[in-house]
């Protein structure tokens, strides 16, 4: 008789050791829970501010840009240099408007 008292006292204790341990890993699974909630809420509200951003860049870089067709096609590809000197020259003749390469920031040829 001692012996099954001895193993049901030795059984309780055991099951009083798990449920503390269920509860402390039950407690940190709430606080890891609440972590991953915050994360999201800021990794939301980080990536609202970079599509903002990218959208703000992306609006400015447009602003500062022209697309011109039908200018003549030589040849030989053009650096970057002819293509400006070439946009400055049509520019100049045909709009009557004075600009000079420093006014451009960079000039490509498209197709």
């Amino acid at each position: 008789m001692e012996i099954l008292e001895s193993y049901a006292i030795e059984q309780k204790r055991e099951i009083e050791l798990h449920k503390n341990e269920n509860a402390s890993k039950s407690k940190i699974i709430e606080d890891l829970k609440i972590q991953n909630a915050a994360l999201e809420q800021k990794k939301d509200r980080e990536s609202m501010q970079h599509d903002d951003f990218a959208n703000a860049t992306e609006q400015y870089s447009r602003r500062n840009n022209l697309r011109i067709t039908g200018v003549p096609k030589d040849q030989d590809r053009k650096s970057s240099e002819s293509v400006t000197n070439k946009f400055i020259t049509l520019v100049n003749t045909h709009l009557g408007m004075s600009i000079v390469p420093n006014d451009i920031d960079i000039a490509h040829r498209l197709g």
